[in-house]
């Protein structure tokens, strides 16, 4: 009985977390009307999002490191929307990275722009996957399958919401292996009413 109340209850959470990026995705469309602009600190809002996955994380033996002390990274942004774009790239790192590696958060500004990057020590991103993992429902073969829950939605709605904020989500392998994915933007966001398309 415990068993089947065990897996009755992975199942909701599963369907919740869909029934959550279902929501999102149906939303992003309007995120220029709805997004609230405001001086925020970038490092503050990683870490809060890294504090959220980081059970995730422990429960599959990741380590999720953070800069020892980094300074402050003033931006401006909506910090709700900001917070959901890290906290899906650093879950799509949990999900896919194998048990008892690792996963890297970091956040710089300079030159008028801030980004932050999320790393990880899995097996890298095929070159068949890479031009199309920011579409929307896409699961590349190899890896991205049922078992590791998801329903492709979750770097879609990163991306839209850094398009939202005048800036972008890429994805790249990194030379010392894994994946590493990097969302940066203006400083200074978009005003209210242009297009973040």
């Amino acid at each position: 009985m415990r068993h089947y109340l065990h897996t009755c209850q992975a199942k909701v959470s599963e369907l919740e977390h869909l029934t959550a990026d279902l929501t999102a995705y149906t939303q992003i469309e309007r995120l220029e009307q709805t997004m609230r602009r405001e001086p925020l600190d970038l490092g503050a809002l990683a870490r809060e999002a890294s504090e959220g996955v980081r059970p995730q994380a422990e429960a599959k033996g990741l380590a999720l490191t953070l800069p020892a002390s980094a300074p402050a990274c003033p931006c401006e942004g909506d910090p709700r929307l900001l917070s959901r774009a890290i906290t899906n790239v650093l879950e799509n790192a949990v999900r896919y990275t194998p048990e008892g590696g690792a996963i890297r958060l970091e956040w710089s500004a300079d030159s008028g722009q801030w980004r932050f990057s999320v790393g990880d020590s899995g097996p890298g991103i095929s070159a068949e996957d890479l031009p199309h993992l920011f579409a929307p429902f896409y699961r590349g073969e190899a890896s991205r399958n049922r078992a590791t829950g998801g329903a492709g939605l979750g770097l879609a709605i990163a991306q839209r919401i850094m398009r939202a904020h005048g800036g972008a989500l890429t994805a790249a392998n990194d030379p010392h292996g894994g994946a590493i994915f990097t969302g940066a933007a203006p400083t200074q966001t978009l005003t209210a009413g242009a297009s973040a398309a």
